[in-house]
């Protein structure tokens, strides 16, 4: 997979990115975020995949200190509850996968 240095995230993010809001200790951080919407394989039966739909958004490691699994994030106006959050490739960017309740 490509990496991406830090010069090419900010120009990225404003091209592709919606607007994303975390709340930590009191305070609200902004960034932008890249949405995606995919299906992928939940697990693995006898008889085959289970495959789900995943809600994931990807911002830039420092952007939004504090969050963590079972917080709000903010995604374009919707709120959704955060489910993971793993740094990808070089660490300068994260995934945070989502759900709505």
């Amino acid at each position: 997979m490509a990496r991406f240095g830090d010069a090419n995230i900010e120009p990225m993010l404003k091209k592709f990115g919606v607007p994303v809001t975390a709340t930590y200790l009191g305070a609200d951080y902004s960034s932008s975020g890249i949405v995606d919407e995919s299906d992928e394989e939940q697990t693995q039966t006898q008889f085959g995949a289970i495959v789900g739909r995943v809600f994931s958004v990807t911002v830039k490691t420092d952007a939004l200190p504090g969050i963590a699994e079972g917080g709000l994030l903010e995604v374009d106006g919707k709120v959704y509850t955060i489910v993971s959050v793993r740094r990808i490739d070089d660490g300068l960017v994260t995934r945070v996968l989502c759900t709505r309740d």
